[in-house]
């Protein structure tokens, strides 16, 4: 690994680990058994590798159990989580083993990543009341964090554009994170809401068209 690449590594882990220090320092946990559940459910999708039309590689679920938590868990909670779950993801059934700075490097990633989605909700909450909107919007945050800090890495270490990594790994992945959103902000709404499941129209006319022109 390039001196670079060491540097900015240690600029993603630092405030990673900062975030979680501060998740340590304001614990909160009203409901221990619901929270319980919602850890295992996030290790396990943590853990789930999909293979989809169109991706080089696999697809996560890790981002489902974030969203879900923006409206259910404590931000404490949720970073936590998301930490875990991006270990379990490094460690269980991987093709080589990870060295220990790849570990760090996921963890502080999906910190991150769910940190960012906690402030996005906490100002979109009260100045937008159709939750599918908020959480399509969380989900494109939570790409745009996840992307561009892995794709960082992979291309300090190719030696590539940053823009030509994004496009052969993520560029189709997006229209899953906010499809996986958009059904996740549906089946949270309060039911008899059926005419919300519209929104999904335009999000399937946006997945053909895609597949289309690629």
């Amino acid at each position: 690994m390039t001196t670079k690449s060491k540097i900015y590594v240690s600029a993603v882990v630092a405030p990673g680990f900062a975030a979680l220090a501060w998740a340590a320092f304001h614990w909160n946990c009203p409901l221990p058994g619901a929270y319980a559940l919602y850890l295992a459910i996030s290790l396990l999708l943590g853990v789930t590798r999909l293979r989809l039309p169109g991706l080089v590689g696999t697809y996560s679920l890790s981002f489902v159990p974030v969203l879900y938590g923006l409206n259910h868990f404590t931000g404490s909670e949720v970073l936590l989580a998301a930490a875990l779950s991006a270990i379990a993801g490094c460690v269980v059934g991987p093709k080589t083993r990870p060295s220990v700075i790849q570990v760090l490097f996921n963890s502080a990633n999906l910190t991150l990543s769910a940190g960012s989605c906690l402030l996005g909700y906490a100002f979109l909450a009260d100045r937008i009341p159709y939750l599918p909107a908020i959480l399509c919007a969380m989900v494109a945050l939570y790409f745009a964090i996840n992307t561009l800090l892995v794709s960082g890495i992979l291309s300090l270490v190719q030696g590539k554009p940053l823009s030509s990594v994004c496009e052969a790994w993520y560029l189709w992945s997006f229209v899953y994170y906010l499809a996986g959103a958009a059904v996740m902000g549906l089946a949270m709404s309060p039911s008899g809401a059926f005419q919300a499941w519209i929104i999904l129209l335009p999000i399937a006319y946006l997945m053909w068209f895609f597949w289309r022109i690629r």
